[in-house]
């Protein structure tokens, strides 16, 4: 629901929002890849949002580093 909240309407300030607790929905549910996406879009796409100050300390917990580690070795091979 918070995914297809944020891509109907993306200009909505609850977008961020909504973006930030899918990635909170993903971590609780142990998909570290999923949740890593969402914060770094919050961060990336709302960067003056409190959702994204939220967003970039989720990012910098020991499961979401790991999660980047695994996203540039990822890039590295292609």
């Amino acid at each position: 629901a918070f995914d297809r909240f944020s891509k109907l309407f993306p200009e909505d300030d609850l977008a961020a929002d909504a973006l930030f607790w899918s990635g909170e929905s993903y971590r609780m549910a142990k998909d570290d890849r999923e949740a890593f996406r969402r914060y770094n879009r919050c961060r990336w796409d709302f960067p003056e949002s409190e959702s994204a100050r939220y967003s970039r300390g989720r990012l910098a917990l020991p499961e979401m580093l790991q999660q980047f580690e695994a996203e540039a070795r990822s890039v590295e091979d292609q």
